[in-house]
């Protein structure tokens, strides 16, 4: 397919229409994969299903012929309108800017459309497309200008994505799916966002150290997600969104909407849960801003690349010069930076 930039204005607002009044009551998502597989899950076996829903009418695809479209040297990238792709434009360049600086080189071209609410599968047809943004840009309100919101940290983790794909050479750990540690895509995420909100992170951190993860813990640790425990709070058998319980009374399965006192569980959940993925995120990054200032900023990416031929961080962390590789010694040093750095020391 060799898509235009631009469609006409009148085919594409009437695309664009027609996509958002058919998610309006679907669940936001953040960033989705194309290609992704679904995950499956099923009821009791004593449970008689709830009636089916009618399905509704089926959309054609979503060509790219709709939306403003551009190739740059990052990749290619799709959007709603020119002004979105514009923006879209300095985030991919800004995530790949970063990304260089500290990986060494730039990250493998990647293909990324934002299209607000439009529903990312009628874009899968296409097959020219990575990943889809459906949350960005905000949309502005009347008398406003647009959101200043950033998606670099999506993009660079999306970067290392790709570059993992293309360098990789080793067999990952055992029960994880990849080489990449999630401590780490977690920093290089945090370490293309703006340098106001890097400060703001770290300033985070130091005001939490007491609920710090110990680093032995952290680098082989799973990055905790944001809502699941609220999920699990509310669905006995996780299903389809929105959340629902089966009861199995004598005449079978009936569908009943969480009680207030369930919902304000979820909400508490919800709430711990992204403390934990914040401090995990926050941690990884302010660790991984030591290690480029006690050794430099190449550091990084020399790590990675000895991490992603299959070796253990312990070896990686062997071609430190200026600490040891022992997680327990880098988790002391650490701390000492983080003090030494902090504006309030006076340092």
């Amino acid at each position: 397919m060799n898509p235009r930039r631009l469609a006409g204005p009148a085919a594409r607002v009437a695309l664009l229409l027609v996509g958002s009044a058919i998610v309006a009551h679907a669940q936001a998502a953040t960033g989705t994969r194309i290609g992704a597989a679904a995950s499956g899950t099923g009821r009791p076996a004593d449970a008689r299903p709830a009636p089916a829903r009618p399905a509704r009418p089926a959309l054609p695809p979503l060509t790219l012929d709709s939306l403003a479209t551009d190739h740059i040297p990052r990749g290619f990238i799709a959007a709603r309108d020119v002004n979105s792709l514009t923006r879209l434009r300095h985030e991919v360049e800004t995530a790949a800017n970063q990304f260089r600086r500290y990986i060494g080189e730039f990250p493998p071209p990647i293909r990324i459309a934002a299209v607000g609410d439009i529903d990312p599968a009628r874009l899968r047809a296409s097959g020219d497309i990575d990943f889809v943004v459906t949350d960005w840009p905000e949309p502005s309100k009347p008398g406003q200008p647009p959101s200043g919101a950033s998606i670099t940290e999506r993009i660079a983790r999306w970067d290392l994505e790709a570059w993992e794909r293309a360098k990789g050479t080793g067999t990952p750990p055992e029960g994880r799916s990849r080489l990449t540690p999630d401590w780490f895509a977690s920093a290089i995420g945090g370490l293309a966002t703006p340098p106001a909100e890097q400060t703001r992170r770290l300033t985070w951190m130091r005001a939490h150290l007491d609920q710090r993860i110990p680093i032995p813990q952290l680098l082989p640790m799973t990055r905790p997600t944001e809502g699941a425990a609220a999920q699990a709070a509310l669905d006995t058998h996780p299903g389809p969104s929105p959340p629902i319980r089966v009861l199995v009374p004598s005449n079978g399965a009936v569908r009943m909407k969480p009680s207030h006192r369930t919902e304000r569980r979820a909400g508490a959940a919800a709430a711990a849960a992204e403390e934990k993925a914040q401090l995990f995120d926050d941690e990884s990054l302010s660790f991984a801003t030591f290690l480029a200032a006690r050794e430099d900023e190449r550091f990084l990416g020399l790590w990675y690349e000895i991490v992603l031929k299959g070796q253990p961080q312990s070896a990686a962390f062997n071609i430190a010069k200026t600490m040891l590789s022992s997680p327990e010694v880098l988790e002391k040093e650490w701390l000492s930076w983080l003090k030494e750095t902090d504006p309030k020391s006076g340092q």
